[in-house]
């Protein structure tokens, strides 16, 4: 869609509303701001690519809480107060020529990849945080900074080749950085150094439970410590319930013999984690995994259902090894990186259950077409579903595609009637 208006409109709004094209051209439009409650404009809700070659200044929530993946916008010079937060999707944005980046400006973006800067003088406090997948942070011409500039993040490589001060006065939670390129000395005490987290031996660590570990049959608040070691949460065979209670935080593995079920909440938000596997769990909890960012592995072979928002947001999980799932609640996997889905006995998927799915091939053992919502391209979905009686399935798949020819019919309606009136005004081609 080519946008030529110079302001974001309403009828552009109302027009990606209904649209399913997902590529945007604002080609005259120079700033761009959010509503009045924070959130990005309708028309920038669910669009995967944003070219906008006259943008200037992103204002508040001007891409907050929107899926874009990518924008293009050669000439920004500025970020104002949380222009780009809860960007959950997004991996790429031009923040090449930006001059002025003002506090949390870039916020809880876990799919952004890098922040290559060139114009950029002083960084104030806080402009960039809890973003916790960076792999490049390069500021070329930045000669001052606030120690906490940026906020409880995760680097892989930080390069501030013309760094001369540093503001120490503000001490925040600090980021965590692999490898410094540039002014060791001078940002050794505003970062963390960290080492990449390796995968463990787990047969060897569970040799190193302290005693206690291996007593106890129930996982509690009190006793949670015992059970790390080495950035990694074990929980050994004794061990059959964990309570609902129970935060699991800034582990990187999870290893878990011989619970049955995962409790709601046990591992939300957790930076850290990258790799779970569950031996015995048969059911994962509602929000148990939720916007854990770095996951990227999860095993649990004979779990039979994943409820609500289990898996909602964790935007790196790629590999989900689960053959035996039957029940998938409402929005588990939504916003996941999943490319490919195999749940051939899942006979109950609820809706947005894959919402925001990459991938072009499903297969489940029952259809609902609600549960792929916002996809970023078509998605072939293959039912497993055996039916003893053919005739029922012919009849089943013609009335599902005469109910799809007629809301086709429908939305094509409103949307020519939309575009027409557009189309007068020049605004829309």
């Amino acid at each position: 869609v080519v946008f030529r208006g110079q302001t974001m409109s309403e009828e552009l709004n109302q027009f990606m509303h209904n649209s399913l094209n997902n590529k945007l051209i604002l080609k005259n439009v120079k700033e761009i701001k959010g509503l009045q409650f924070g959130n990005c404009q309708p028309a920038l809700k669910n669009i995967h690519l944003l070219v906008s070659p006259q943008l200037v200044a992103l204002k508040d929530g001007a891409l907050t809480w929107s899926f874009v993946h990518r924008v293009v916008s050669p000439k920004l010079e500025i970020l104002e107060y949380n222009a780009i937060s809860n960007a959950i999707n997004l991996i790429e944005i031009d923040l090449l020529n930006v001059h002025t980046f003002e506090q949390h400006s870039i916020h809880k973006c876990q799919s952004l990849r890098q922040i290559v800067n060139k114009r950029a003088v002083s960084l104030k406090s806080e402009i960039i945080s809890h973003c916790f997948n960076l792999q490049l942070v390069e500021f070329s011409a930045v000669k001052h900074i606030t120690s906490n500039f940026m906020l409880n993040c995760k680097i892989k490589t930080l390069s501030l080749r013309s760094l001369l001060s540093v503001d120490e006065s503000n001490y925040q939670p600090r980021s965590k950085v692999v490898n410094i390129a540039f002014n060791q000395q001078l940002l050794k005490r505003c970062f963390s150094r960290v080492e990449e987290p390796v995968k463990p031996d787990f047969c060897q660590l569970f040799n190193q439970l302290p005693n206690e570990c291996f007593l106890a049959d129930t996982l509690t608040r009190q006793n949670i410590r015992q059970f790390n070691l080495h950035n990694s949460l074990l929980l050994p065979q004794n061990v059959l319930r964990i309570e609902n209670e129970v935060e699991c935080k800034f582990v990187s593995f999870l290893f878990v013999k011989n619970v049955q079920e995962i409790p709601p909440n046990f591992c939300q938000f957790n930076p850290l984690l990258k790799e779970v596997c569950l031996q015995t769990a048969r059911l994962v909890g509602h929000s148990a995994f939720k916007q854990c960012y770095l996951l990227t592995f999860f095993e649990a072979v004979e779990c039979l259902t994943v409820q609500k928002e289990a898996f909602q947001n964790c935007c790196n999980l790629i590999q989900v090894k689960m053959p035996n799932l039957q029940k998938i609640g409402d929005g588990a996997f939504a916003g996941c990186g999943l490319k490919e889905i195999c749940f051939k006995n899942a006979f109950q998927v609820e809706k947005n259950a894959f919402n925001y799915f990459s991938g072009s091939e499903v297969e489940l053992g029952c259809f609902n077409a609600q549960a792929f919502q916002f996809c970023v391209q078509n998605v072939k979905v293959i039912s497993a579903k055996d039916f003893s009686d053919k005739r029922f399935v012919k009849v089943k798949r013609f009335q599902r595609k005469d109910a799809d020819i007629i809301r086709f019919i429908a939305l094509w309606a409103k949307k020519v009637k939309e575009k027409m009136a557009s189309y007068k005004r020049g605004e829309i081609e």
